[in-house]
């Protein structure tokens, strides 16, 4: 079998040639009318067919169905006879995408569906049998005249809204484009599972997943808790949760988004993704997620995921990332994210503190870090939550591109706001970047910590002070540098970042000065 296959929806009238749907017990059937196995006896093999009629009459009970020789084995039911038929043109489309999907499609293949609902009563699945350098293709289309179609189309769904806790499943390795999946409604717990075997490797690109639900219990889950071998790339995706708190888009794989939107039908859930089980990266590009005013990811203490958000469009008044359970959970990168019309946010945030970005205070003149092309100022919040001398938080690195190989002393401009007393080097410290070694590009690292069996001390005042910083009330001004000049052995970055133990801020210019 090649393909491409074909399913279009239910529809036509029993007895007048037109019929394509479920098989019905004691129905006078036309030639023309076409069925697919009720639930009862859709055995595998059963399943990958439609089965026509080719001698009308009454029909009684449903029989077991005949597959042996596909176009040629017939199937008797009482007075009619049905023939086995391939649904390889629209004219013997099956009405059950996820019968063919599961059962007959094989790497490589296409199965295209007309771009209409296709209700299913009890949990669908689609695993497509494809491979990662050969996958199968699911295409939503209104073209049910050409074979294969000559355009696209959204709206193909698999939809069990009308059956209380009923859960559709997609996995496998396949593109799908312009498909909606739709949970069982009202009450019951139901979820989408998305690339739930070990393997799957799944491109969405203009689909949409919806739970059509108000239980607590349902989620749309991204992988399976027993692995974490599978990978989901969205574009341009609608991900949609139900109406209930507690309902949650979880993630136990990798995922790379790009472009999706994230809605809520009423109640805004306590926090819109979590992880548990396996987890790994989340790259997310382009999201809309302004929908989202509560907490984006929820608190674990069963695994660890990074979330890499990138021009995104924030929640007004959003938590990034709730109260973890320690260092080894979830933390949350932000690339040029925002509620509105700014374009420089940054942050980053863990279980230990975290670093964002500020414009209320800052370093001026021509040593202040700048964000535009107009020299606006801003700097760098660096706030410990639950760091320790063993543990601090440590922010992410400043670096600044270096071609002398002579001796430096780099150094990053600090600030304490509401209180002048200096910050010792076992509170803040900075640690130092460059490439010591000739012929390698090996990094060497120094710092300005506090010894092990030293007794802390200030760090060192800085040369700046009120003129050259602004927004700030009674502070002290500090400096963090190496303890003696490093000599760069080769071109290419220095870095710094900073250091903090204790729930502490520290604000700093996040441009390395003295070099």
């Amino acid at each position: 079998m090649a393909g491409p296959w074909y399913t279009k929806g239910a529809g036509g009238t029993t007895g007048a040639g037109t019929y394509r749907g479920f098989y019905i017990a004691s129905t006078t059937w036309a030639i023309g009318d076409i069925v697919v196995p009720t639930v009862a006896y859709a055995t595998a093999a059963a399943k990958k067919y439609v089965y026509k009629c080719t001698t009308a009459g009454a029909g009684a009970t449903e029989p077991t169905w005949v597959y042996t020789t596909p176009d040629t084995s017939t199937t008797t039911d009482s007075a009619a006879v049905f023939t086995c038929m391939l649904c390889d043109d629209w004219t013997h489309a099956s009405t059950r995408p996820d019968y063919l999907a599961t059962n007959l499609l094989a790497a490589g293949e296409y199965l295209y569906s007309e771009n209409v609902s296709y209700p299913v009563t009890a949990a669908a699945t689609l695993t497509f049998a494809g491979a990662i350098n050969n996958p199968c293709y699911w295409i939503s289309t209104a073209d049910t005249t050409n074979m294969p179609p000559t355009s696209v189309a959204i709206g193909a769904t698999i939809d069990a809204s009308a059956t209380s806790g009923i859960s559709v499943t997609l996995a496998g390795k396949a593109l799908v484009y312009g498909v909606h999946l739709q949970s069982g409604g009202s009450t019951g717990g139901a979820n989408l599972e998305i690339a739930n075997t070990d393997e799957s490797s799944l491109q969405l690109e203009n689909c949409t997943f919806t739970i059509a639900n108000n239980s607590s219990l349902s989620i749309i889950r991204l992988g399976q808790s027993t692995t974490s071998n599978a990978i989901v790339k969205s574009y341009n995706c609608t991900w949609k949760l139900g109406n209930h708190t507690g309902q949650t888009m979880r993630t136990q794989c990798a995922w790379m988004s790009v472009n999706d939107i994230f809605q809520i039908t009423t109640a805004m859930p306590s926090t819109y993704f979590s992880v548990a089980g396996f987890t790994g990266i989340i790259n997310m590009i382009g999201g809309d997620l302004s929908l989202i005013t509560s907490t984006l990811i929820a608190g674990s203490s069963v695994a660890y995921a990074t979330f890499n958000f990138a021009q995104c469009k924030l929640g007004s008044g959003v938590a990034v990332l709730a109260t973890q359970t320690g260092p080894a959970h979830c933390e949350a990168w932000l690339y040029d994210c925002a509620v509105g019309d700014t374009h420089y946010e940054f942050a980053h945030y863990n279980y230990l503190g975290n670093t964002t970005i500020t414009a209320a205070i800052y370093m001026s003149g021509t040593d202040g870090a700048s964000y535009n092309a107009a020299d606006a100022k801003h700097a760098w919040k660096v706030t410990g939550v639950n760091g320790t001398y063993a543990t601090p938080y440590v922010s992410p690195w400043i670096n600044k591109y270096n071609e002398a190989v002579a001796a430096v002393t780099p150094r990053l401009e600090i600030l304490r706001d509401g209180s002048t007393t200096a910050y010792n080097d076992n509170q803040v410290w900075g640690e130092f970047s460059y490439k010591g070694t000739t012929g390698f590009t090996t990094a060497t690292i120094v710092s300005d910590r506090c010894g092990l069996v030293a007794t802390p001390a200030a760090q060192a005042a800085s040369a700046l002070g009120a003129a050259d910083w602004a927004g700030e009330t009674t502070p002290w001004y500090g400096k963090l540098e190496p303890t003696a000049t490093i000599t760069p052995a080769e071109i290419g970055d220095i870095a710094a970042r900073v250091c903090v133990a204790g729930a502490i801020a520290v604000y700093v210019n996040p441009k390395i000065l003295g070099t």
